[in-house]
């Protein structure tokens, strides 16, 4: 499956057209997701990317936030959410 996450906060300044692809199996869980991410953030922004926000951030879909556990299911986009602060 093709999986189109929109990018939200920090993941959003690295990627100008705010969104990326990612190739999955079709059961795919969040988890691979996040990996896939992993990977395709590391190759593309090198020393940009920092993986440790990626393990904070939420994935979810139009309707509610998803576990690492979670299926992706028929979603065909999710948003990647950092944390976010300030006021």
């Amino acid at each position: 499956m093709t999986l189109t996450l929109k990018l939200f906060g920090a993941f959003r300044d690295l990627e100008p057209a705010g969104a990326v692809e990612l190739e999955l199996p079709d059961e795919a869980t969040i988890a691979q997701a996040r990996a896939a991410f992993a990977e395709l953030a590391q190759a593309r922004w090198g020393e940009r990317f920092r993986p440790g926000l990626l393990a904070v951030s939420a994935f979810a879909s139009e309707r509610e936030i998803l576990r690492d556990a979670d299926a992706i299911g028929a979603a065909r986009e999710l948003a990647l959410l950092p944390p976010v602060s300030g006021g």
